[in-house]
Protein backbone atom coordinates (compact mmCIF):
# COMPACT_ATOMS: atom_id res chain seq x y z
CA UNK A 1 0.00 0.00 0.00
CA UNK A 2 1.20 3.57 -0.90
CA UNK A 3 1.56 6.32 2.10
CA UNK A 4 -1.48 8.95 0.64
CA UNK A 5 -1.10 12.61 2.04
CA UNK A 6 -4.37 12.86 2.94
CA UNK A 7 -4.24 10.16 5.19
CA UNK A 8 -1.76 11.99 7.75
CA UNK A 9 -3.93 14.87 8.01
CA UNK A 10 -7.18 15.92 10.02
CA UNK A 11 -9.74 14.62 10.16
CA UNK A 12 -8.55 11.54 7.81
CA UNK A 13 -6.11 10.30 10.05
CA UNK A 14 -8.57 9.67 13.13
CA UNK A 15 -10.86 8.00 10.38
CA UNK A 16 -7.82 5.33 9.54
CA UNK A 17 -8.77 1.90 10.27
CA UNK A 18 -5.85 0.70 12.71
CA UNK A 19 -3.83 -1.78 11.12
CA UNK A 20 -3.69 1.61 8.42
CA UNK A 21 -2.09 3.69 10.35
CA UNK A 22 0.20 1.30 12.06
CA UNK A 23 1.76 0.61 8.17
CA UNK A 24 1.96 4.55 7.64
CA UNK A 25 4.00 5.21 10.97
CA UNK A 26 6.12 2.03 9.59
CA UNK A 27 6.34 4.01 6.46
CA UNK A 28 7.41 7.02 7.87
CA UNK A 29 10.09 5.57 10.36
CA UNK A 30 11.38 4.03 6.92
CA UNK A 31 11.64 7.27 4.90
CA UNK A 32 11.27 10.19 7.01
CA UNK A 33 14.23 8.97 9.78
CA UNK A 34 18.07 9.23 9.77
CA UNK A 35 19.33 5.63 8.97
CA UNK A 36 21.84 6.52 11.78
CA UNK A 37 19.46 5.91 14.41
CA UNK A 38 17.10 2.83 14.39
CA UNK A 39 13.74 2.66 15.36
CA UNK A 40 13.65 0.87 19.07
CA UNK A 41 10.39 0.28 19.71
CA UNK A 42 6.72 1.62 18.41
CA UNK A 43 3.92 1.80 20.27
CA UNK A 44 0.20 3.05 19.74
CA UNK A 45 -1.39 5.65 22.35
CA UNK A 46 -4.70 6.94 23.28
CA UNK A 47 -4.36 10.44 24.35
CA UNK A 48 -7.73 11.69 26.09
CA UNK A 49 -8.14 15.99 25.90
CA UNK A 50 -11.13 16.98 27.93
CA UNK A 51 -13.16 14.28 26.62
CA UNK A 52 -12.07 13.80 23.23
CA UNK A 53 -9.54 10.82 22.55
CA UNK A 54 -6.63 11.02 20.00
CA UNK A 55 -5.03 7.98 18.71
CA UNK A 56 -1.32 8.37 17.49
CA UNK A 57 2.01 5.98 17.71
CA UNK A 58 5.15 7.07 19.31
CA UNK A 59 8.90 6.19 18.05
CA UNK A 60 11.50 5.36 19.97
CA UNK A 61 14.53 6.63 17.79
CA UNK A 62 18.26 7.48 19.23
CA UNK A 63 17.00 7.58 23.12
CA UNK A 64 13.69 10.00 22.72
CA UNK A 65 10.16 9.27 22.36
CA UNK A 66 8.74 10.77 19.00
CA UNK A 67 5.47 11.03 19.05
CA UNK A 68 3.46 11.58 15.55
CA UNK A 69 1.14 14.50 15.15
CA UNK A 70 -1.13 14.81 12.11
CA UNK A 71 -1.37 17.70 9.88
CA UNK A 72 -4.17 20.38 9.52
CA UNK A 73 -5.23 22.65 6.65
CA UNK A 74 -6.09 26.49 7.30
CA UNK A 75 -5.60 26.27 11.31
CA UNK A 76 -6.00 29.91 12.63
CA UNK A 77 -2.89 30.27 15.08
CA UNK A 78 -1.72 33.50 16.79
CA UNK A 79 -3.66 36.83 18.96
CA UNK A 80 -6.11 38.07 17.08
CA UNK A 81 -6.22 42.12 17.19
CA UNK A 82 -7.57 43.38 18.97
CA UNK A 83 -8.07 41.10 22.15
CA UNK A 84 -11.29 39.44 23.03
CA UNK A 85 -12.38 41.41 26.43
CA UNK A 86 -12.26 37.27 27.48
CA UNK A 87 -8.46 37.42 26.88
CA UNK A 88 -7.05 40.99 27.67
CA UNK A 89 -6.56 40.31 31.50
CA UNK A 90 -4.66 36.77 30.34
CA UNK A 91 -2.57 38.42 27.72
CA UNK A 92 -3.03 42.38 27.34
CA UNK A 93 0.69 42.99 28.12
CA UNK A 94 2.11 40.19 26.77
CA UNK A 95 3.89 40.35 23.21
CA UNK A 96 2.22 37.76 21.04
CA UNK A 97 2.28 36.03 17.54
CA UNK A 98 -0.16 37.62 14.82
CA UNK A 99 -3.17 35.75 13.64
CA UNK A 100 -2.90 33.94 10.54
CA UNK A 101 -4.00 30.67 9.13
CA UNK A 102 -1.61 28.17 7.79
CA UNK A 103 -1.27 24.52 7.00
CA UNK A 104 0.68 22.80 9.19
CA UNK A 105 2.10 19.66 7.89
CA UNK A 106 2.34 16.50 9.48
CA UNK A 107 5.34 15.99 12.46
CA UNK A 108 7.16 13.62 14.15
CA UNK A 109 8.49 15.92 17.21
CA UNK A 110 9.70 15.23 20.60
CA UNK A 111 7.50 14.18 23.17
CA UNK A 112 9.26 16.12 25.85
CA UNK A 113 11.58 19.35 25.53
CA UNK A 114 15.52 18.76 26.20
CA UNK A 115 18.06 21.31 27.42
CA UNK A 116 19.24 23.91 25.34
CA UNK A 117 23.29 22.37 26.41
CA UNK A 118 22.38 18.80 26.07
CA UNK A 119 22.29 16.20 22.99
CA UNK A 120 20.52 12.93 23.69
CA UNK A 121 22.41 9.75 21.58
CA UNK A 122 20.62 7.16 22.61
CA UNK A 123 19.51 5.54 26.40
CA UNK A 124 21.42 2.38 28.19
CA UNK A 125 19.93 -0.71 29.65
CA UNK A 126 20.44 -0.23 33.63
CA UNK A 127 21.35 -4.14 33.90
CA UNK A 128 22.82 -5.09 31.15
CA UNK A 129 24.85 -1.78 29.88
CA UNK A 130 23.73 -2.30 26.28
CA UNK A 131 23.24 1.01 24.62
CA UNK A 132 20.89 1.62 21.26
CA UNK A 133 21.26 4.89 19.76
CA UNK A 134 24.34 6.90 18.05
CA UNK A 135 27.14 4.07 18.61
CA UNK A 136 29.69 6.66 16.70
CA UNK A 137 28.93 9.13 19.06
CA UNK A 138 28.32 7.10 22.09
CA UNK A 139 32.10 4.98 21.65
CA UNK A 140 34.07 7.92 22.76
CA UNK A 141 32.22 8.80 25.70
CA UNK A 142 31.47 4.97 26.90
CA UNK A 143 33.69 4.91 30.02
CA UNK A 144 32.10 8.39 31.18
CA UNK A 145 28.65 6.50 30.63
CA UNK A 146 29.73 3.40 31.99
CA UNK A 147 30.90 5.04 34.78
CA UNK A 148 27.65 7.59 35.62
CA UNK A 149 25.93 4.49 35.38
CA UNK A 150 27.80 2.66 38.34
CA UNK A 151 27.42 6.15 40.40
CA UNK A 152 23.75 6.04 40.03
CA UNK A 153 23.45 2.23 41.21
CA UNK A 154 25.46 3.16 44.09
CA UNK A 155 22.62 6.30 44.55
CA UNK A 156 20.06 4.12 44.30
CA UNK A 157 18.76 4.79 41.18
CA UNK A 158 18.25 8.54 41.06
CA UNK A 159 15.93 10.39 38.25
CA UNK A 160 19.34 11.75 36.78
CA UNK A 161 22.53 11.48 37.38
CA UNK A 162 25.94 13.83 35.94
CA UNK A 163 29.43 12.12 35.15
CA UNK A 164 32.27 13.36 32.77
CA UNK A 165 30.36 15.41 29.99
CA UNK A 166 27.09 13.17 30.17
CA UNK A 167 23.90 13.30 31.57
CA UNK A 168 21.69 10.39 32.28
CA UNK A 169 18.08 10.87 32.84
CA UNK A 170 16.11 8.45 34.10
CA UNK A 171 13.52 6.59 31.73
CA UNK A 172 12.07 3.68 32.49
CA UNK A 173 12.30 1.12 35.42
CA UNK A 174 15.13 -0.41 32.99
CA UNK A 175 16.63 2.49 31.44
CA UNK A 176 18.67 5.90 31.09
CA UNK A 177 18.31 8.14 28.36
CA UNK A 178 22.45 8.99 27.37
CA UNK A 179 22.73 13.55 26.63
CA UNK A 180 25.94 14.28 25.92
CA UNK A 181 26.58 17.91 27.60
CA UNK A 182 27.42 20.62 24.87
CA UNK A 183 29.47 23.30 24.83
CA UNK A 184 27.91 25.50 21.74
CA UNK A 185 25.29 27.47 21.15
CA UNK A 186 22.13 27.96 18.68
CA UNK A 187 24.32 27.74 15.10
CA UNK A 188 25.74 24.55 16.45
CA UNK A 189 22.78 23.17 18.01
CA UNK A 190 21.36 23.47 14.69
CA UNK A 191 24.12 21.65 12.99
CA UNK A 192 23.56 18.63 15.45
CA UNK A 193 19.70 18.48 14.91
CA UNK A 194 20.66 18.61 11.04
CA UNK A 195 23.09 16.23 11.29
CA UNK A 196 20.44 13.42 12.03
CA UNK A 197 17.15 15.38 9.38
CA UNK A 198 15.94 17.02 12.20
CA UNK A 199 14.92 20.80 12.85
CA UNK A 200 13.76 22.89 15.53
CA UNK A 201 10.17 24.00 15.33
CA UNK A 202 9.15 26.57 13.49
CA UNK A 203 6.92 29.30 15.47
CA UNK A 204 3.69 28.32 13.61
CA UNK A 205 4.69 24.37 14.02
CA UNK A 206 5.35 25.16 17.85
CA UNK A 207 1.89 27.31 18.27
CA UNK A 208 0.08 24.00 16.66
CA UNK A 209 1.43 21.58 18.67
CA UNK A 210 0.93 23.81 21.95
CA UNK A 211 -2.88 24.41 21.27
CA UNK A 212 -3.86 21.67 19.12
CA UNK A 213 -4.94 24.07 16.91
CA UNK A 214 -7.41 25.31 18.82
CA UNK A 215 -8.09 29.32 18.99
CA UNK A 216 -7.97 29.61 22.89
CA UNK A 217 -5.71 31.80 24.84
CA UNK A 218 -4.40 28.89 27.12
CA UNK A 219 -4.08 24.39 26.62
CA UNK A 220 -6.74 25.40 29.36
CA UNK A 221 -8.99 27.76 27.71
CA UNK A 222 -9.49 31.45 28.72
CA UNK A 223 -9.91 30.81 32.11
CA UNK A 224 -7.25 28.97 34.30
CA UNK A 225 -7.87 25.99 36.76
CA UNK A 226 -6.47 27.30 40.51
CA UNK A 227 -4.19 26.10 41.39
CA UNK A 228 -2.53 25.22 38.23
CA UNK A 229 -1.31 21.31 38.14
CA UNK A 230 1.81 20.16 37.35
CA UNK A 231 1.76 19.56 33.42
CA UNK A 232 -0.53 22.48 31.13
CA UNK A 233 -2.85 19.68 29.18
CA UNK A 234 -1.90 19.15 25.65
CA UNK A 235 -4.29 17.79 22.66
CA UNK A 236 -1.24 15.58 21.56
CA UNK A 237 -0.19 14.51 24.58
CA UNK A 238 3.23 16.17 25.17
CA UNK A 239 4.80 16.50 27.90
CA UNK A 240 4.68 20.34 29.01
CA UNK A 241 5.30 21.16 32.92
CA UNK A 242 4.03 24.45 34.08
CA UNK A 243 7.61 24.59 35.77
CA UNK A 244 10.13 25.75 33.23
CA UNK A 245 13.69 27.13 33.72
CA UNK A 246 13.51 29.19 30.26
CA UNK A 247 12.11 29.30 27.14
CA UNK A 248 11.67 26.82 24.29
CA UNK A 249 13.51 27.56 21.50
CA UNK A 250 11.93 27.62 17.62
CA UNK A 251 13.56 27.87 14.24
CA UNK A 252 12.88 31.79 14.12
CA UNK A 253 14.69 34.30 16.62
CA UNK A 254 12.38 34.81 19.27
CA UNK A 255 11.54 32.34 21.86
CA UNK A 256 8.36 30.76 22.89
CA UNK A 257 7.41 31.08 26.73
CA UNK A 258 9.94 32.35 29.45
CA UNK A 259 11.48 30.99 33.22
CA UNK A 260 8.00 29.95 35.32
CA UNK A 261 7.90 28.82 39.10
CA UNK A 262 4.66 28.60 40.50
CA UNK A 263 2.83 30.03 42.09
CA UNK A 264 2.81 32.57 39.20
CA UNK A 265 2.19 36.35 39.47
CA UNK A 266 -0.68 37.46 37.53
CA UNK A 267 2.13 38.92 34.92
CA UNK A 268 3.57 35.53 34.18
CA UNK A 269 0.33 33.83 33.28
CA UNK A 270 0.73 35.16 29.68
CA UNK A 271 3.91 32.50 28.83
CA UNK A 272 1.28 29.56 29.11
CA UNK A 273 0.21 30.47 26.10
CA UNK A 274 1.10 29.09 22.98
CA UNK A 275 0.79 32.79 21.32
CA UNK A 276 3.67 34.32 23.59
CA UNK A 277 7.10 35.68 22.78
CA UNK A 278 10.28 35.61 23.89
CA UNK A 279 12.18 38.51 22.24
CA UNK A 280 15.95 37.30 23.04
CA UNK A 281 16.07 33.77 24.85
CA UNK A 282 19.13 32.97 27.06
CA UNK A 283 20.50 30.11 25.28
CA UNK A 284 21.61 28.49 28.25
CA UNK A 285 18.34 28.33 30.25
CA UNK A 286 15.92 27.47 26.92
CA UNK A 287 14.99 24.20 25.78
CA UNK A 288 14.01 22.52 22.49
CA UNK A 289 12.19 19.71 21.06
CA UNK A 290 13.45 18.44 17.44
CA UNK A 291 11.08 17.85 14.87
CA UNK A 292 11.02 15.49 11.63
CA UNK A 293 8.51 17.62 9.01
CA UNK A 294 6.84 15.00 7.20
CA UNK A 295 6.17 15.97 3.21
CA UNK A 296 5.51 13.77 0.38
CA UNK A 297 5.05 16.34 -2.26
Amino acid sequence: MTMVQADLWWPTWQTLPWKRQALLIHQISRYFLSPLLAVDDTVRVNVTYFGQTFTTYDLLCGGEWLRFIPGARHVLLGAPTPLPTAWQALLGAATLSPQTAVDVSPMLVARKAVPSLEQVIGRIDLTTQRFSGDHFTYVPVKPAVLAALQQAGEQNWPATVSGQGVSLHRQSDHHYQVAIRQDWQRPGLIHGLHRYGFDLLTEHQYEYVMSGGLAQATPWGNTLPAPLPRYVPNRFGLTVPVARAGSELIAEEWGKSTALQPPLAAAQVAALSPWFRTPAPAFATSTYRKVAVIRLD
